[in-house]
């Protein structure tokens, strides 16, 4: 599992005690810090990174599932384009990302939807 602008890690840290690998990347030194001292501290194991979003540095298809709550939109429009291809590219098929705002939704096998521009992209018409 790829959590995408992890912060300081709290998701990855709950989906690791509920059973699930997950890898944490954030653009923060900050934060990677402080999730890796959470991860640490709690004795839970999380590969937490630093890395753009926009450019990730795994294999395509490294991932079956990846989540993102809260990084999504903060991207301008075509850095949400941008993102949504990076998503999609590491993920392996037919397998769902779900990205969590009060503002948007997306879903690498469904649409992307944003607002409040309500802006709509086929996110398979992007790869």
């Amino acid at each position: 599992m790829l959590d995408v602008g992890c912060g300081t890690g709290e998701n990855a840290l709950y989906l690791v005690q509920n059973g699930f690998s997950v890898v944490g990347v954030d653009l923060s030194t900050r934060a990677i810090s402080a999730a890796k001292a959470k991860a640490q501290e709690r004795k839970l194991r999380v590969d937490f990174r630093l890395a753009n979003a926009l450019s990730l540095q795994f294999e395509s298809g490294r991932f079956d599932n990846a989540i993102d709550s809260g990084l999504f939109h903060t991207f301008i429009d075509d850095d949400r384009i941008s993102f949504a291809r990076e998503i999609a590219r590491v993920l392996t098929t037919r397998r769902k990302s779900k990205q969590h705002s009060p503002h948007c939704s997306i879903s690498t096998t469904s649409r992307m939807h944003t607002s409040p521009r309500e802006s709509t992209t086929t996110v398979g018409e992007l790869t």
